[in-house]
C-alpha cells in the first residue's frame, strides 16, 4: 500500500562509511499522499537515508541544509542518518538547519538521527541553527499515529529486544552528545514531542549529554 524512499549521499550496503561530508542540498517535494498514500515512508539523512546493521560508521558530516516540502506518510529527517538500525554513529556533526514543511501523517526529526534503534550514538553535535516544522499531519493521517517528535540528537531512539532478546541500555547510550540548535514545532498533531537530545527515549542510557538549545512551540 506505500512504498520507501531513502534520500543520503551514501547508501548503507558498505561496511565503512568514515570521514565523509555533504555540501549538497537536500530537498523533497514530491506531493506522495496528494494521491491518499498515508504508507509511504521517507528516509532523508544527509549522510544516508536508512543506515542498516553491522556497518562502521564515523567522523561524517553534513554542512548543507535538508528540506522537506513533500506530502509524505511517514517521514524521518536528520542532518546525519534518516533511520538507523543496529550501526553505531560515533563522532558525526550536522552544521545546517534541518526543516519540515510539508503535510505528514507521523514525522520524526533529529539532528544527528531522526528514529535510532539498538545502537549506541557518541560524541556527536548537531551545530544547526534551527531544526522545526511548520507543517500539520495530514487530513487522511492514521489519528493514533499522527505524532511529531524532533530532537536535537535524534526523534526517536529504544532498544528494548532485538528477536526477543533484551538489549543493554548501558551499550546503546546516547554519550558525549551536545546539541546547539533551536528545536521549534508551530504545526498541528495529534501528539507533539520536542527535545534538545532526544524526543522519545525508550531503554536508553543518556550520558554526559548537553543541550544549549531552546525548545520553543
Amino acid at each position: 500500500l506505500g512504498h520507501m524512499i531513502d534520500v543520503g549521499v551514501a547508501t548503507p550496503e558498505v561496511a565503512t562509511i568514515k570521514n565523509c561530508d555533504n555540501h549538497g542540498e537536500l530537498f523533497m517535494n514530491d506531493q506522495i499522499l496528494a494521491e491518499g498514500n498515508i504508507g509511504t515512508v521517507l528516509h532523508i539523512g544527509g549522510i544516508s537515508g536508512n543506515l542498516l546493521s553491522g556497518v562502521d560508521f564515523n567522523n561524517n558530516n553534513n554542512h548543507a541544509e535538508i528540506h522537506n516540502d513533500g506530502y509524505c506518510g511517514t517521514t524521518l529527517l536528520a542532518g546525519i542518518v534518516g533511520y538507523r538500525n543496529q550501526s553505531a554513529v560515533v563522532d558525526c556533526n550536522n552544521n545546517a538547519n534541518i526543516y519540515n514543511t510539508g503535510r505528514h501523517s507521523f514525522l520524526e526529526m533529529g539532528g544527528i538521527v531522526a528514529e535510532d534503534t539498538y545502537a549506541a550514538i557518541t560524541n556527536c553535535k548537531n551545530n544547526a541553527e534551527k531544526l522545526y516544522n511548520t507543517a500539520t499531519t495530514a487530513a487522511n493521517a492514521v489519528s493514533d499515529n499522527a505524532n511529531v517528535y524532533i530532537g536535537g540528537i535524534t526523534g526517536a531512539n529504544e532498544a528494548a529486544k532485538v528477536d526477543d532478546v533484551a538489549i543493554d541500555a548501558a551499550e546503546n547510550a546516547i554519550s558525549g552528545c551536545y546539541n546547539y540548535a533551536v528545536i521549534e514545532h508551530t504545526g498541528d498533531a495529534k501528539a507533539i514531542f520536542l527535545g534538545g537530545i532526544s524526543a522519545r527515549n525508550s531503554a536508553v542510557d543518556m550520558n554526559n549529554c548537553h543541550n544549549l538549545g531552546a525548545i520553543k512551540h
